[in-house]
């Protein structure tokens, strides 16, 4: 398999006399290990020959010939290979979530569509047509399966003519009775309400498909989590392709508006499923929250008010919990909600219009502070603590630290210069940030900060400047900070000049130095 990426410019010599034949052969074991590696192979090859084609573009615009060149060894080779995967795809175990040949097959056939495109259809529409409506299980997964993994090759509008007419069939293999297939399904039309979305925003498919979706969201994890994902997909793509009579009014309406609480509240109870950990179910549905939010029209305004209360409400409701005993193993998931809900509450902040914000956001910042305070606690002990029901797992308090840095930083956006009431209180924990470089996450998002406060209050920020400039550039001198901090550091100079104006003008001595050394030095 190592051979593709080390030695593909002089495999012609081998392709059609060994490598094509041992390949061949191994795919078509009945030992996974041995059609694994002859699916890996392939998969290679589209993958070096897709970076060629990339390459050579480039090359082409620039005006110059590349230097390497594709031998086409997928495009000759397609014919033959395709139908070999497409019968492979019919492997997979019903209840068995590890990597195996089905799994490959579909990826591998995925890397095939990006390199042949258009050509990949007619080795492929064939076996959907053939097995999406077959009494066999296995292939009727196969066929969606197979669907799923060219809708990143052939053009959307090649891919519109085609599938158009059966729609209708796929959506209603959402009833399908084997949990493989329904899994299949949600995987595949997220793909589509991401590569060929006009196909799902007919008011035919759309509405029965919403239906499907909402009664997804209660099937098992598995499947569950790909509905989440598609919920995402579908509500980004009737955004995207909403009209305004006014680009630069916001939106008044739109397709989705008659649905909008019924979505959200299914969302919601989603994400209070017994087994939202299974398959990451919890955080693909807050994910499909933050999108629903994200891409809201002004009809939906007062869903987005109440989703508000209800997040602080499951903020304040884990900061209680959070105090309390509990296995490292529950601390680990209440941390990992409480990053969730802050995230959540970016999302939701950013829409929330001005004079409502004034009500809510003494409340807001309160919680913050709290999982700021709590995660600044938690952190420093988790290595000295030890628990009684000897559960060791170390818990990852940065995601929360980070998410609740960032909702600080949204709230700033929000609130403009009523934010400075805050800041007597938030100083502390910004500074300590500032100079946590052994969790760069938390450390680049401080940084963040600091633009999205000094944005916020303007000229009034020229108060703070003095203590965070020189943080600021004893970090850039520190060998300890993550070198993918820096380059946010010197872009932050830009907003804090942009803020305070000409009060910048003493520190540019120290920032040109810095930039001197950084440019001569070592660091990047």
């Amino acid at each position: 398999v190592e051979i593709v990426h080390l030695y593909y410019d002089y495999m012609e010599s081998y392709m059609a006399r060994a490598l094509f034949g041992i390949t061949n052969a191994a795919m078509q074991s009945k030992h996974n290990e041995v059609c694994l590696q002859g699916i890996e192979f392939w998969s290679n090859v589209c993958d070096e020959e897709y970076d060629l084609a990339v390459i050579a573009s480039e090359s082409w615009n620039k005006g110059v010939p590349p230097e390497r060149v594709s031998k086409y060894y997928s495009k000759g080779a397609q014919k033959y290979i395709i139908p070999i995967l497409c019968q492979i795809l019919t492997r997979q175990e019903e209840f068995d979530d590890d990597w195996g040949p089905s799994g490959a097959a579909a990826v591998c056939i995925g890397l095939f569509a990006q390199v042949t495109e258009d050509e990949i259809l007619d080795l492929v529409l064939p076996f959907i047509s053939e097995n999406i409506t077959s009494e066999n299980w296995r292939f009727r997964d196969a066929a969606v399966q197979a669907l799923g993994s060219i809708l990143d090759g052939p053009t959307p509008e090649t891919l519109e003519s085609l599938l158009e007419p059966g729609m209708t069939t796929l959506v209603k293999l959402f009833d399908d009775p084997s949990i493989p297939v329904q899994d299949s399904v949600a995987f595949c039309i997220g793909k589509i309400c991401e590569m060929v979305p006009k196909l799902v925003l007919n008011d035919q498919i759309f509405n029965d498909l919403l239906q499907k979706l909402l009664k997804g969201l209660t099937a098992p994890p598995r499947v569950a989590t790909n509905v989440c994902w598609t919920i995402k997909s579908l509500v980004e793509a009737v955004f995207e392709y909403s009209e305004t009579e006014d680009e630069s009014e916001p939106l008044q309406t739109y397709q989705l508006s008659p649905h909008f609480n019924t979505i959200m509240s299914g969302l919601l109870n989603t994400t209070n499923r017994e087994d939202g950990l299974e398959h990451n179910l919890r955080s693909a549905a807050y994910e499909a929250i933050m999108a629903l939010i994200n891409c809201s029209a002004d009809d939906c305004y007062d869903c987005v008010c109440k989703t508000t209360e209800e997040i602080m409400r499951r903020i304040d409701q884990f900061i209680s919990l959070a105090n309390g005993k509990m296995s490292n193993t529950d601390r680990s998931d209440v941390v990992n909600i409480q990053s969730l809900l802050c995230a959540t509450l970016s999302s939701v902040l950013k829409k929330i219009k001005p004079e409502h914000v004034v009500h809510m956001s003494d409340k807001v910042m309160e919680a913050l502070l709290t999982m700021l305070q709590n995660s600044q606690n938690n952190n420093k002990n988790n290595n000295n603590e030890t628990n009684n029901s000897n559960d060791d797992d170390e818990i990852a308090y940065g995601g929360v630290h980070e998410d609740a840095l960032l909702a600080v930083g949204t709230l700033a956006e929000t609130a403009k210069d009523r934010f400075e009431i805050y800041m007597g209180a938030f100083l502390p924990f910004l500074t300590r940030a500032l100079t946590n470089y052994e969790e760069a996450d938390v450390n680049k998002a401080a940084v963040g900060v600091i633009g999205d406060i000094s944005r916020a209050l303007g000229s009034g920020f020229e108060k703070y400047v003095d203590n965070l400039m020189q943080i600021l550039l004893q970090s850039l001198q520190s060998a300890d900070l993550n070198q993918s901090v820096r380059p946010h550091i010197l872009n932050l100079f830009g907003d804090i000049a942009m803020a305070i104006q000409q009060g910048f003008v003493r520190f540019l001595p120290f920032v040109f130095e810095s930039l001197r050394e950084l440019f001569f030095g070592d660091f990047f």
